[in-house]
């Protein structure tokens, strides 16, 4: 139920919401949920450059998080225990990024979660070219980078689905979250083996490359989001 069900003003009225109102304007009510999904979700262009944008951007987390050990031992001959130590510090650099997203998003940015994405992604692309060309024997600057990396993936984690619920049908928001979450089911998917043959047949240069590719591709789908408020997201 809404709260104009038990007879209370609208969320948008009541906060005097302007982006609030925007959305329940462009939400028109008495439609199917097959309507809604395929007219504000399947055949709504920014929900799709969003998804397949956060999809590297996933790529990147799970890619960092599973291989971290795998490569410091390999090539840094460190121990198990020190090469898990950087997933430690990746998952608290994402712990401090999205508590910061939000709060970037919502009192500097005023809610326009694209363009805090859009500096959170830069984060990432600069924090894997540093992790590509510093020696790996430097510990306490590869727990900076993790750092770094964890603060730049988690934030649009968090703000991608948020911003995804806003470009569509005000009750389409969990059908939104559902497809944005099939994506990184995706992501998770081809951070596995696709990974391990890049690796066998490029060597870890390959998988760097890779990763700078997903990032790149997360910053180019997110440039028509930045202007989606601007131009009209729902027809």
């Amino acid at each position: 139920n809404s709260p104009a069900y038990s007879g209370l003003p609208k969320v948008g009225d009541w906060r005097n919401d302007k982006q609030e109102q925007e959305i329940e304007k462009t939400s028109p009510r008495g439609l199917s949920i097959p309507q809604i999904y395929y007219r504000y979700i399947f055949k709504n262009p920014f929900m799709w450059f969003g998804c397949i944008g956060f999809l590297g951007c996933y790529i990147t987390r799970i890619a960092v998080s599973d291989w971290v050990s795998v490569y410091y031992t390999q090539e840094a001959h460190w121990s198990l225990t020190k090469a898990n130590s950087l997933a430690f510090w990746f998952e608290i650099g994402g712990l401090v990024g999205s508590f910061f997203a939000g709060i970037i998003s919502d009192f500097l940015f005023k809610g326009d979660r694209w363009k805090v994405n859009m500096l959170f992604l830069f984060i990432i692309l600069f924090s894997v070219l540093s992790l590509a060309f510093i020696n790996p024997a430097h510990y306490y600057l590869n727990v900076a980078i993790f750092f770094m990396i964890g603060w730049g993936v988690y934030g649009p984690q968090v703000l991608y689905a948020v911003g995804l619920i806003e470009i569509t049908h005000k009750d389409a928001a969990g059908a939104a979250t559902g497809t944005y979450g099939l994506f990184t089911y995706i992501g998770a998917a081809l951070s596995g083996l696709p990974i391990a043959l890049i690796q066998k047949n490029f060597e870890w240069k390959g998988v760097y490359i890779f990763l700078i590719i997903m990032s790149s591709l997360t910053i180019f789908t997110l440039l028509p989001l930045m202007f989606s408020k601007k131009i009209g997201v729902i027809k």
